[in-house]
């Protein structure tokens, strides 16, 4: 799925539980919006903000996210 910076998400499902167990230790879980304000593709990063706060996210961890 393509992803638009600065646009709106919600957050449906994480597929992948050690995943899942690790954001919803830091308060982002299904039902959040985020919004992804910049990527590297370069390094296969990819920058989002949930509630004011950025993280890091890796191509293959954004890939377990579900979104709309």
């Amino acid at each position: 799925m393509s992803i638009e910076l600065n646009r709106p998400y919600i957050i449906l499902t994480i597929r992948d539980h050690e995943l899942a167990a690790r954001m919803v230790a830091l308060g982002i879980c299904p039902g959040t919006e985020f919004r992804m304000v910049r990527s590297h593709k370069y390094m296969s990063t990819y920058i989002i903000e949930v509630q004011g706060r950025e993280f890091d996210l890796r191509r293959e961890e954004l890939d377990q996210i579900m979104f709309q």
